[in-house]
């Protein structure tokens, strides 16, 4: 199962990417990930990635947010017979200044490190549906993606289609054990329990990465 550590966003944003997904689930006729899931931009990905380096993410999440989040117009990602539907995240200097200190701090400390998370291939995006099929994809609009927006109230020619929110936090899930750590900006709580998929608090992170548990 997949290991990443992630942005998360602001509630309002979290709130309205939620909102698209029910109305894409509705358009397709199906959900298209786990119930718990929450949205989020994944920053670096792998088949496991090492937990004693969350204090460094701490120290990260504490100094480098929150920052600014533009969620942009809507891009396919991926090529053959499924693809994923996604809204863009447009790239800022706060943006691409958070990713390469990530990036460096787990260089060594992500196994088998996805190639898309690399500095130079790095495509930052919100997922809205996976594994779509061309009928699915036909069945969003008739004139495909940007109409599919275009039902979500936000036209995909305008300003409109943008989406301004803050990055509030970074998170470090554990895709086999179905659980998460949460690294909150230095502005928000000083100690947070944190529900795991299962709903059970596992992990609290204080503001300044000084009491992990």
């Amino acid at each position: 199962m997949a290991h990443s550590i992630e942005i998360l966003m602001d509630p309002d944003t979290e709130a309205a990417v939620r909102a698209e997904w029910t109305v894409l689930d509705d358009l397709v006729g199906r959900p298209s990930r786990p119930a718990a899931h929450r949205p989020h931009c994944t920053l670096v990905a792998g088949s496991a990635i090492t937990p004693r380096l969350d204090r460094l993410t701490g120290r990260i999440a504490t100094t480098m947010l929150p920052i600014p989040l533009r969620l942009g117009p809507p891009v396919i990602l991926g090529g053959g017979r499924r693809v994923t539907l996604t809204r863009s995240v447009l790239p800022s200097r706060a943006l691409i200044a958070l990713h390469h200190a990530v990036h460096d701090a787990y260089v060594d400390g992500v196994t088998d490190a996805s190639p898309h998370c690399a500095p130079d291939r790095w495509t930052p995006h919100v997922t809205l549906l996976r594994r779509l099929s061309p009928t699915e994809i036909r069945r969003l609009s008739p004139t495909g993606v940007p109409a599919a927006l275009e039902r979500l109230g936000a036209p995909p020619d305008e300003s409109s289609a943008n989406r301004d929110g803050r990055a509030m936090a970074l998170r470090r899930w554990d895709g086999d054990a179905k659980t998460d750590i949460v690294f909150h900006a230095r502005d928000t709580v000083t100690g947070v329990s944190h529900d795991t998929v299962t709903g059970v608090s596992r992990d609290t992170v204080t503001m300044d990465g000084k009491d992990l548990r």
